[in-house]
């Protein structure tokens, strides 16, 4: 599906994907950075959805997405989130997992 040796990575407008675990990022092992943008019909991001390389993550615009929790303690290597318009998430009060992650 993708080069291995990617290190970056946006996707967007997948408009009928429900779970993002069928695009299996887990392959990307050199992944760094990425961006999830319109996902209007995924509900849950899981652990193990995402390789724990990824150092920088953007997801936007995912309406219906209602939590991290599982998936952000995967994430090793996280220095930077960024969530936005995602509002089931966003009213949520930050959790001490997000406080570790730099702004």
């Amino acid at each position: 599906m993708f080069p291995t040796a990617l290190t970056r990575l946006a996707i967007q407008d997948c408009g009928k994907m429900k779970a993002v675990c069928n695009l299996k990022l887990t392959k990307l092992t050199s992944l760094t950075h990425l961006e999830l943008r319109g996902f209007p019909e995924t509900l849950r991001l899981e652990a193990g959805c995402l390789n724990e390389s990824i150092e920088e993550l953007r997801i936007t615009d995912l309406p219906h997405l209602d939590s991290l929790s599982g998936l952000i303690p995967t994430l090793k290597n996280l220095r930077r989130l960024k969530v936005d318009k995602c509002p089931l998430v966003n009213q949520k009060p930050p959790s001490r997992m997000h406080k570790l992650i730099p702004q």
